[in-house]
């Protein structure tokens, strides 16, 4: 797929990697990336700026972990955990 992309959007999708955030998906991007980087203008640039993205958030996940899977296994403070017992209503006179 990526070498059917004009280079102007293999570019863009090279950027766009820049979100993944484990060292498999780095090791696939390299693989997938670097035998078109001569089609690309400035591409082993921005492959150079992607991988440092990627080694930063993999090192920040190192550190202290996965803070969106934190996140999502924690509960809200102050949230209920379940509904609250609501009382009938009583029609007023």
């Amino acid at each position: 797929m990526f070498a059917a992309l004009p280079a102007v959007r293999r570019r863009n999708l090279i950027e766009a990697m820049a979100a993944l955030c484990d060292a498999t998906a780095r090791a696939e991007v390299v693989a997938d990336v670097t035998p078109e980087l001569a089609a690309i203008g400035d591409g082993q640039r921005v492959l150079d700026q992607t991988l440092a993205t990627i080694d930063r958030c993999i090192a920040r996940r190192a550190a202290v972990g996965d803070i969106a899977a934190a996140l999502a296994a924690s509960p809200v403070p102050g949230a209920a955990t379940s509904a609250p017992a609501r009382r009938p209503m009583t029609p007023r006179p």
